[in-house]
């Protein structure tokens, strides 16, 4: 008996001397595998700054927009900002829902039905250089134009054009559609003339599967290609140049900037991924959740002037502002 306590007060300082060696192996390794990581440049930290543009600044949150007290956003789909004024397709409300740009309630327009000046599925929204607003209705099939205070003024195009118009943007003189069930993309002149219509459903490139958010920006097409996880780029007479898939589950919304670089959405991930005009991912923001800057499902895309990004977050019911 009293062998085995000597024995045992004789191996403590050999236990305590082994487990201070194994605590610093493995701190001599942390530290090794940090230096590795930082000097091949494999640290996400300094991976993203690496990559990103000379100036640029991953968005960061600033507010959310949640509609009036008592009467809130209810699947907000879309956003477009006009005049320094925030545009909401507020879709299961079948309205538009108008903001100051402090985020403050000003007007609403548009109630449920299939007349004029009724939505029953107000998606895609967007404005010309007049002011004048443009929504997509995806289940009534048309695209209605109002006043900047939410007069009807006529619808656009003529009946029977699209299926189910999605996406829509306007540049210049020129109004860009997607249609969901047709896989299609429209290309019209503001007076309503069809000048270009192209696309199949299929998963090579340059075909489109439930295409969803268009842009149109330089001389480039910009596509969410929703059913095929990816963003397509086409040239404007509908020839396929380029995609971008890294990190998009359900992509949506997108937005790009002066630099090429593309903003979009990945609905599923609840992430905003960004990437360069190459179609290489640069950085993403956001995440899934409930608090500020965090998003659930989210959906639409748009980006101001002043370099604002307002994205419409589904799931949590209202419209996250990053600067």
């Amino acid at each position: 008996m009293s062998t085995t306590v000597v024995g045992t007060k004789l191996n403590r300082p050999m236990r305590r001397r082994n487990m201070y060696i194994i605590l610093s192996v493995i701190i001599l390794l942390e530290v090794g595998l940090f230096a590795w990581s930082y000097l091949s440049k494999t640290n996400p930290v300094k991976t993203v700054t690496d990559k990103l543009p000379l100036g640029a600044i991953v968005p960061t949150f600033q507010a959310n927009i949640y509609g009036p007290l008592g009467d809130p956003l209810n699947k907000p789909m879309a956003v477009a900002v006009v005049n320094k004024q925030i545009y909401i397709t507020d879709t299961n409300n079948q309205r538009v829902q108008v903001f100051d740009y402090d985020g403050n309630p000003i007007s609403t327009f548009g109630k449920s039905g299939d007349k004029e000046g009724e939505f029953k599925f107000p998606y895609g929204i967007a404005s010309d250089a007049q002011g004048q607003i443009y929504v997509a209705d995806l289940y009534n099939g048309n695209i209605s134009i109002f006043s900047s205070d939410g007069q009807f003024i006529k619808y656009f195009g003529n009946k029977g054009d699209f299926n189910k118009p999605a996406g829509l943007a306007i540049d210049g003189d020129r109004v860009y559609i997607t249609d969901v069930a047709n896989n299609q993309i429209l290309v019209y002149a503001l007076d309503g003339t069809q000048l270009l219509k192209f696309g199949e459903k299929g998963e090579k490139d340059g075909q489109l599967n439930s295409p969803n958010v268009i842009q149109h920006v330089g001389n480039k097409i910009y596509v969410s290609d929703t059913g095929n996880d990816r963003i397509e780029v086409f040239d404007e007479q509908g020839n396929f140049l380029l995609k971008a898939v890294s990190e998009l589950a359900n992509p949506r919304g997108l937005s790009v900037d002066a630099q090429g670089n593309i903003y979009v959405v990945s609905n599923l991930s609840s992430k905003v991924v960004v990437f360069n005009s190459k179609g290489e991912k640069l950085f993403m923001f956001g995440g899934i959740g409930t608090d500020d800057g965090l998003l659930k499902f989210p959906n639409g895309l748009t980006r101001d002037n002043q370099g604002r990004f307002y994205v419409t977050d589904v799931g949590n019911g209202r419209v996250v502002i990053y600067q």
